[in-house]
């Protein structure tokens, strides 16, 4: 939980609408270890412990929810089983329907930008995510996930 705030709240390019973060870096490895319901947990509590500790902008419960949903996303497709289909899978959900509608929504509600120029602005960024998180996961996956984590974490839930 505290390499995810530190890579999600201070290691992260904000923008008013937009913001890209590491933090999904812990939450993958969390959704690989443990499966969907801890890492939604640990994805929410992370967020709401980040607003509280390096609030960047006004809170909002909507953001906490797209957290938790992350994490359960995440857990759900990526827990004990790698490969390219359930990580581009998970990050696909995340990044175009958590992230660009939910998260749009939330910024539509907050600031009663036009929903149109919102989601146009928007739509690039999710892109360039989707392709860095399916990267640098998969290169993960290839170097760390499958031998040294799995040996390290024999936990039993």
């Amino acid at each position: 939980m505290a390499l995810q705030l530190v890579l999600g709240s201070m290691f992260s390019i904000q923008f008013l609408l937009t913001k890209i973060s590491f933090g999904f870096i812990p939450m993958a490895i969390c959704a690989y270890l443990f499966g969907s319901w801890v890492t939604a947990n640990i994805s929410g509590l992370s967020y709401l412990l980040g607003m509280l500790l390096f609030p960047k902008f006004a809170f909002f419960l909507g953001f906490a929810v797209t957290a938790w949903l992350s994490g359960f996303v995440f857990g759900y497709f990526l827990h004990r089983k790698l490969n390219l289909w359930r990580i581009t899978a998970a990050t696909a959900i995340v990044t175009f329907i958590l992230n660009l509608f939910l998260n749009s929504l939330w910024l539509h509600m907050m600031y009663t930008t036009s929903w149109p120029a919102l989601f146009a602005q928007r739509v690039p960024q999710e892109i360039v995510t989707l392709i860095i998180y399916v990267a640098v996961l998969w290169v993960l996956n290839r170097k760390y996930f499958t031998d040294r984590l799995a040996s390290l974490a024999q936990v039993q839930i």
